[in-house]
């Protein structure tokens, strides 16, 4: 009697100490859930800041590379009218050379001609005035004589007129080129700051995008622990008895579009290869989402990325999860039967409209729905 006594004691005692270790296991599991959550909702914000800082300097580049191109556009246009300048300018150079040539040579003959007759002993005007035969001879010699000298002054007069104007004309011209120029080197030394300026910024973007991929990075990590403490959760509280066999029930009734298949993918939202662990099916808010198979809710709630979810255990270690609700209409440890309704179809989580991502795992590792599908 004594002895039967003692043995049910120590199994009393084993039974208190193996549940104790299962809740403090159970509790663990659940603190670290906690835990990895938060430092992924802290780790998502990061990312989204960074994620915001990237784009931000991607506009501001695009709106540097546009104040370059105009201003290359703007340098070609003034280089243009800078060398079309430059030639107008040889151009009156080569006409101001030429008129200062015919200057010179009209003064050098006028100035031989006054030499030649004053000063070589050749028939001078007072000669030719002197020798003539009579006064109105006279006369006509002093007329003949003024002409003569009259219209050495006004060509060489029209000579420096012209010489003036052209001078005048090489003036504007110069003006004009150095205007032109000042334009340019304004022009210049602006693309070369915008230059600068761009360089900066691509810096910038450089350490935003190698500080987003790092963050991205975290993000997947927390994303994989927290999937993991899930999957053990799971197993824990899954049961041993299998409460269904054979192919599981279409999960959306009467839709059967699928829009993003099980397997690697280009994630519609993050933009980058991801692995898509289950079938994505489109339909209209608040369709009606079903059991694929008899089990027991394991888990109502919600999972980063997937919105509200619910999942479920149907024995043998196969569950199935259900995402992106909008309701759910079953609680933990419920009994559902295949067919039944669960949950409303929705867009929660990360998501690009109202659609049920559906997942089957065996034994917490992600499979193929088409294997209890078809």
């Amino acid at each position: 009697m004594r002895r039967s006594w003692i043995t049910a004691g120590l199994i009393a005692v084993l039974l208190l100490v193996f549940a104790g270790s299962y809740t403090l296991a159970y509790g663990g599991l659940e603190q670290q859930l906690e835990q990895t959550r938060r430092q992924l909702e802290s780790a998502r914000q990061r990312t989204e800041s960074v994620r915001g800082e990237v784009r931000h300097f991607t506009r501001e580049i695009a709106v540097i590379d546009n104040s370059i191109k105009g201003r290359l556009l703007r340098i070609d246009q003034l280089t243009a009218l800078l060398h079309e300048v430059t030639a107008r300018l040889k151009e009156a150079e080569s006409e101001l050379a030429d008129a200062e040539a015919r200057l010179q040579e009209m003064n050098a003959l006028f100035a031989a001609r006054v030499r030649s007759a004053y000063e070589n002993g050749n028939i001078t005007y007072l000669e030719v005035l002197l020798g003539a035969q009579s006064f109105n001879e006279f006369v006509t010699r002093v007329e003949f004589l003024k002409e003569i000298l009259a219209r050495d002054v006004a060509l060489i007069e029209q000579i420096e007129e012209e010489r003036l104007a052209i001078e005048r004309q090489k003036e504007a011209i110069e003006e004009r080129r150095a205007q032109v120029q000042s334009l340019r080197s304004e022009q210049e030394a602006a693309y070369r700051s915008l230059l600068n300026e761009q360089r900066e910024k691509e810096s910038l973007l450089a350490v935003a995008r190698g500080n987003l991929a790092q963050f991205e990075a975290e993000v997947d990590k927390l994303e994989r622990e927290e999937q993991e403490i899930l999957r053990q959760i799971a197993l824990q509280r899954a049961g041993k008895d299998v409460l269904h066999t054979g192919k599981f029930a279409w999960p959306v009734p009467n839709y059967t579009r699928v829009s993003s298949d099980f397997g690697w993918r280009r994630h519609p939202i993050l933009g980058v290869q991801r692995f898509h662990d289950g079938i994505d099916i489109p339909a209209p808010y608040g369709a009606a989402v079903v059991a694929g198979g008899t089990g027991r809710v394991l888990y109502v709630g919600t999972l980063r990325g997937y919105g509200n979810v619910i999942v479920l255990d149907h024995g043998g270690g196969v569950t199935t999860l259900y995402a992106h609700l909008s309701t759910m209409g079953v609680s933990e440890g419920q009994i559902v039967a295949q067919g039944e309704t669960i949950a409303r179809v929705g867009s929660t989580g990360l998501s690009t409209g109202p659609h049920l991502h559906f997942t089957v795992r065996e034994h917490g590792e992600v499979v193929s729905p088409w294997n209890y599908l078809r």
